[in-house]
């Protein structure tokens, strides 16, 4: 007997810990809102309840103005749905009503309702009875409620991504996504709270120690629910079920104020079930061709720049199960569903039912998507038995616009400083600049650049400029080019030295490469608009050239000698006991004679150093001079009565060879020959009675003088050259 008594107690420990929850029946739900014009709203009640337990066909909606004046009331809602199972169990178990495994029946009601505005209506309905259970000290009546400002024009409650998730494994990570959309596109904001109950008044749960609201199961993890997406993640280390609820939140931005005008409750009982079922992932965004899940594909929140092109990503999803032919459920396969949460998207999930299965989004944007994060939610599901393992990831794309700009091609002059300015419309703050394929200064945080040209040749240059940020980084990249011309002046200041040169010389000055000119006198009158210019008179000169942005100016004295003419008298012929002085102007400094002397005047007689053919040469600054030439001839009576006579000079003309054939025999006679200008030509020494001068041929016609020193006579005769 005691035998059967334990065996017995054993039973009904069994049952009662996997099905415990059958008795009391309410498992959530949540009550949401659309509006459909007007005043008017379409109120619809969702209570998740265990499979087998009795239900109504109608329900009933409170409401009550908790901002005004109006009167509480109620009305029916009537039930348009029945869900037979909606807890993941596998495909051999689904659509069953079992009594061994947890399963849930979802119940959906509607109605419509006309309410006029106010700031806080609170609409609820209480019901079904809430078991005591693992983390809760009692029971009771369930407490739905949802809260809404209709004072604004429009406005609908959020409409939740995924039904309730009932079922996870123990001491598995698991992420269950608890969010949703809001289709006036208000923001949302989550967080945990504890349910209702309503036991004649409005109460929440009560817990058992060492449970909360916002620690409703014991987790290896820290339980975390992310207050803008709507995940929550946690790895329960307790078994059975565990109530816990999500407040939603909506924000709308009024006066410029982000106002509150919207709470939805929604009360979920969770289910612990033990499993060695490997829980299906999810990679993050992959914009590449590749359908493998990669563990470092974690990236989940990003970033990309606008160009009014399809943006097609995909996330690949795995699951850690190995195939096992002797396990008639298939816990390695999975497939990837999502909730429709990004516009104008193209959604194809591949593979699914595989152990390969991805899913891929093709989303064409506009520039209404620019600077807007957009987010939706992936979920991946597995096919173990008795209960599919479930998993979900938030997704967030924010498109930023292509806006960098950078300054217009420009030119500027060798040595001038120069500003180049980018503009974008903030995202960007880590600044490349480079010169002709050269950094400038690296990645630093000034969006302008300053350099001097003079730092570069003249010529073009290619300036580019490689944007980023350091949360956007290299997905929304730009860079943009311009080309900088850098002009050199034609000449520096300092270029043109101050010149003196003599009247009738051609002197021309240059002011280089340019695109104008203006050649200015001491009187500021305009004298040339001409690259060259040769000045007609002495003074100050200004020149200006101007090329682009460049101007090229300097400024020197011209001073231009004009010396006086002089005549030092027609030729003439001195005896050897007479002389003759030679002068040119007075006055000046710088004269020069012939034989190399320097004054003013010159005496010539028998014993000057003499050429016959004498030049005065007065000179100004240097450079300048004016000159004449005079021929003095000496008498020559020689030694011993020698007379010219008795030399025979011939042919004369000459064309070549000049015979000289003296009277006798004679010792180191000294030949020598000038030109005209008194310019040596030939100089040499014979001894003998003749002597023939050769080689003249090469020399130009004209008149020459022979000079015959022989012994201290000396004799001079005119030769005509042919």
């Amino acid at each position: 007997m005691k035998n059967l008594l334990a065996k017995l107690v054993i039973i009904i420990i069994a049952i009662f810990s996997t099905n415990s929850l059958q008795a009391c029946g309410y498992a959530g739900g949540d009550l949401t809102y659309v509006s459909i014009g007007g005043s008017s709203y379409r109120i619809t009640l969702t209570t998740y309840n265990e499979c087998g337990t009795p239900f109504a066909n109608t329900a009933t909606i409170n409401f009550e103005c908790e901002t005004g004046t109006y009167s509480a009331f109620s009305i029916i809602a009537n039930k348009v749905s029945i869900d037979s199972n909606i807890t993941p169990l596998c495909n051999l178990m689904a659509g069953s009503c079992s009594s061994t495994y947890h399963s849930l029946v979802k119940h959906t009601y509607e109605a419509i309702v006309t309410l006029p505005p106010c700031g806080s209506w609170n609409m609820y309905w209480s019901g079904d009875w809430r078991h005591a259970v693992s983390n809760l000290t009692s029971g009771g009546n369930c407490y739905i409620n949802v809260k809404l400002n209709n004072s604004v024009v429009h406005n609908s409650s959020p409409v939740f991504d995924n039904e309730m998730l009932s079922v996870v494994g123990y001491n598995t990570l698991t992420n269950i996504n608890v969010g949703g959309q809001d289709p006036d596109g208000d923001s949302l904001s989550y967080n945990l709270f504890a349910p209702y109950n309503f036991n004649q008044t409005v109460s929440t749960v009560s817990y058992k120690p060492s449970y909360s609201a916002t620690n409703f199961i014991n987790s290896a993890i820290p339980i975390v629910l992310d207050s803008i997406t709507g995940i929550l993640k946690i790895q329960p280390t307790d078994y059975f079920y565990h109530t816990y609820g999500i407040e939603v939140k909506e924000w709308r931005k009024i006066n410029g104020v982000m106002t509150n005008i919207g709470v939805t409750h929604r009360d979920f009982t969770l289910s612990v079930r033990s499993t060695a079922n490997i829980i299906p992932v999810l990679s993050g965004f992959n914009f590449s061709a590749n359908n493998t899940y990669s563990p470092a594909d974690t990236i989940y929140d990003t970033y990309k720049c606008f160009d009014g092109n399809p943006i097609t990503f995909r996330i690949n999803g795995y699951d850690a199960d190995i195939y096992n032919p002797a396990i008639v459920s298939r816990n390695d396969i999975f497939g990837i569903t999502w909730n429709n949460g990004l516009d104008n998207t193209v959604f194809t999930a591949h593979n699914n039912g595989t152990d390969s299965a991805y899913g891929e989004f093709v989303w064409t944007p506009d520039s209404s998507d620019i600077n807007v994060k957009r987010s939706f939610v992936v979920n991946v599901r597995d096919s173990a038995c008795p209960y599919n393992a479930v998993n979900s990831r938030h997704y967030s794309i924010t498109l930023v616009e292509n806006d960098l700009s950078l300054s217009n091609d420009t030119s500027v002059c060798y040595g001038d400083d120069i500003n180049i300015a980018s503009s974008n419309t903030g995202i960007y703050n880590h600044f490349n600049w480079t010169i002709d394929g050269n950094p400038i200064n690296g990645f630093n945080s000034a969006d302008t650049l300053t350099i001097n040209s003079g730092d570069y040749t003249p010529g073009n240059h290619i300036i580019e400029l490689e944007a980023s940020d350091s949360i956007y980084g290299s997905a929304c990249s730009q860079i943009k080019q311009m080309t900088l011309t850098i002009d050199a002046p034609s000449f520096e200041a300092g270029h043109f030295p101050d010149t003196a040169y003599c009247a009738g010389d051609i002197v021309i000055f240059d002011a280089g490469d340019a695109d104008s000119y203006r050649w200015i006198d001491e009187n500021g009158a305009l004298q040339s608009t001409d690259r060259y210019y040769s000045p007609a008179s002495s003074g100050l000169i200004v020149v200006e050239a101007y090329k682009n942005t460049c101007i090229a100016m300097d400024a020197f004295d011209v001073l231009i000698h004009n010396p006086p003419a002089f005549n030092l008298g027609n030729d003439t012929t001195i005896e050897n006991n007479e002389s003759i002085i030679l002068s040119m102007p007075y006055g000046y400094v710088d004269y020069l004679w012939s034989d190399g002397s320097t004054g003013q005047t010159l005496l010539v007689d028998n014993t000057f150093d003499w050429q016959n053919v004498i030049t005065g040469r007065l000179l100004l600054g240097g450079i300048c001079s004016s000159a004449d030439t005079i021929i003095v001839r000496i008498g020559t009576v020689g030694i011993s009565g020698a007379k010219s006579s008795d030399i025979n000079i011939y042919p004369n003309p000459v064309n070549d060879v000049l015979s000289i054939e003296l009277d006798k025999e004679s010792k180191d006679v000294k030949l020598k020959l000038y030109d005209i200008s008194s310019k040596l030509i030939f100089d040499e020494v014979f001894s003998g009675r003749e002597y023939k001068l050769k080689g003249l041929s090469v020399l130009p016609s004209g008149n020459y003088i022979l000079k015959i020193i022989n012994g201290n006579s000396i004799f001079e005769y005119n030769i005509i050259k042919k």
